[in-house]
């Protein structure tokens, strides 16, 4: 079944509408970032800015790096390196630790874009948000800031989310989140971001929070203000390993994006791959949208993948509907009414 104006026209009159954005739609966005699956290119990871990287890389997969495994393959394998399971007992071998630097100064290379006539925001995805209510929420798969950069930046959702992430001290913590809060829709990412960064060191009462800087803000602090160790971005593998005891806030962004899907009465997915060995995310989605109380809820696909229909109705429990690409849904989305001012 093929995208309609009904079907956008139920998008746009439902109560809360839930946008799920993977790789796809960064690589869809006007700046064309690379998907997960071609993320390693050899001219952008050239050999003595990346020497541990490529160390690593060649004796984990026996590749070079421009045939190297996607993105989710090779962080999962570094962190499972880096963990004190993963090395059965022995030292870790001190280059691991580089490496992993090295891979964050990569993801940092590779997923900063240079703004076009003097904008970082995309017009494909500002056609797409135009049509957000306030109740809409945005979930994301990616470590990039387009989405940042094309929001309003007073709009609502980025500041929930930083607040959430690193609490404004008060003199009594609240407990929760109060049912009001959910009223209006949230912006939140899964695994992680490069504009987020935190204390390395587990015992730090710093630890537990996750500073976001500024969108395209690069002053990154040299050290922890607390305890004085080296700050670290949050870049977290699909395969979660251990993600929330390193990342506690983590916790909260999944549990309301739980939330978020079970009381929708329309999710848009646009670019998720669905990997088989993405178990976290499988069990997100099924959890959320598997049940007789969903079954009147309007789920979309957008994705040049025709095949991910069938993936997509295993994981949510009905057929979704199919559109071929972010073009054209935001061409049929664009026909109809309901889009706000923007900027």
């Amino acid at each position: 079944m093929s995208v309609t104006e009904k079907h956008i026209e139920q998008i746009l009159s439902g109560a809360k509408t839930v946008y799920f954005l993977g790789a796809g739609a960064s690589n869809a966005s006007r700046f064309e970032l690379p998907t997960m699956d071609r993320f390693f290119s050899k001219e952008d990871l050239p050999l003595d800015d990346f020497p541990e990287l490529h160390r690593f890389m060649k004796s984990h997969f026996r590749h070079t790096c421009a045939e190297a495994p996607g993105l989710e393959d090779v962080i999962t394998y570094l962190e499972l390196a880096l963990d004190r399971f993963g090395s059965f007992g022995k030292h870790i071998d001190t280059y691991l630790y580089a490496a992993r630097e090295e891979f964050n100064r990569y993801v940092m290379r590779r997923l900063a874009y240079s703004p076009v006539e003097g904008k970082y925001s995309c017009s494909r995805f500002e056609k797409l948000l135009r049509h957000l209510r306030p109740s809409d929420s945005l979930v994301t798969l990616n470590y990039d800031l387009i989405v940042e950069s094309t929001l309003d930046e007073n709009d609502f959702r980025l500041d929930k989310m930083a607040e959430l992430l690193n609490p404004t001290i008060r003199a009594t913590a609240p407990a929760g989140l109060h049912k009001w809060e959910f009223e209006n829709g949230w912006y939140l990412k899964l695994h992680g971001s490069i504009n987020w960064y935190y204390c390395s060191n587990p015992d730090c009462v710093g630890r537990q929070f996750i500073t976001v800087l500024e969108t395209h803000r690069r002053d990154i602090p040299p050290f922890c203000n607390s305890c004085g160790s080296a700050i670290e971005m949050v870049i977290v593998p699909p395969t979660m390993n251990k993600a929330f005891g390193k990342y506690p806030r983590l916790g909260a962004i999944w549990s309301i994006v739980q939330r978020e899907l079970a009381s929708s009465t329309r999710i848009v997915f646009i670019g998720v791959g669905f990997r088989l060995s993405d178990y976290y995310l499988s069990w997100l989605i099924k959890s959320s949208c598997v049940g007789k109380e969903h079954a009147e809820r309007l789920v979309v696909l957008v994705d040049k993948d025709e095949e991910l229909p069938d993936r997509v109705e295993e994981l949510v429990g009905k057929r979704p509907v199919y559109c071929g690409s972010l073009k054209s849904y935001i061409s049929a989305l664009s026909k109809m009414g309901h889009a706000r001012e923007y900027g």
